[in-house]
């Protein structure tokens, strides 16, 4: 038997609606809309989205101090975990976040090009995805028009759609 879900708008209350997302001001937020509530916020939006450019969010990346022997490890785990990893190269924050997760590790993260160093607290609230679900909300995201990478880390805004758009709880 195959269930649907039906979204309803928070506007209007009416049935069929989808989630937008928007930004303003650094803050990102979501509404249900139905596709005439959709369009009547594009037209509203759009003087201002024809004057503006877009935007790339500024990054500072951190990384995990790691021994070669400490990175070879987390490779031969992360490949048997199912993640996609390369023999190579940076190893990417969620399949470092999730090993340590798996291990108990606090690391201590480095600013790329900077001296300071800060916990890695922030890295415990990205979710330990496999690369089949990290693709299929990549793939949703393209669908819905987010901008988001063929590789790397899914931003947090992004998995957070996908997953109220799909009534998804991820556990801690």
């Amino acid at each position: 038997m195959a269930k649907r879900l039906v979204l309803d708008s928070d506007i209007s209350g009416k049935p069929d609606a989808t989630t937008v997302l928007f930004g303003l001001e650094g803050d990102w937020y979501e509404i249900d809309l139905t596709d005439e509530e959709r369009q009547k916020l594009e037209r509203a939006l759009k003087k201002y989205l024809v004057k503006g450019r877009k935007a790339t969010a500024e990054t500072t990346r951190l990384v995990g101090e790691t021994t070669p022997d400490e990175r070879h490890e987390i490779r031969a785990w992360a490949e048997k975990e199912g993640y996609e990893i390369a023999p190579r190269g940076r190893i990417p924050q969620d399949v470092l976040a999730a090993y340590d997760e798996a291990h108990g590790i606090e690391r201590t993260y480095v600013a790329e090009g900077h001296n300071a160093t800060t916990k890695a607290a922030t890295n415990r609230d990205v979710p330990a995805m496999t690369a089949d679900e990290r693709e299929k909300i990549r793939a949703w995201a393209r669908r819905k028009g987010m901008d988001v990478a063929g590789k790397g880390q899914i931003p947090k805004m992004i998995v957070a759609a996908y997953d109220k758009a799909h009534r998804i709880t991820r556990g801690e």
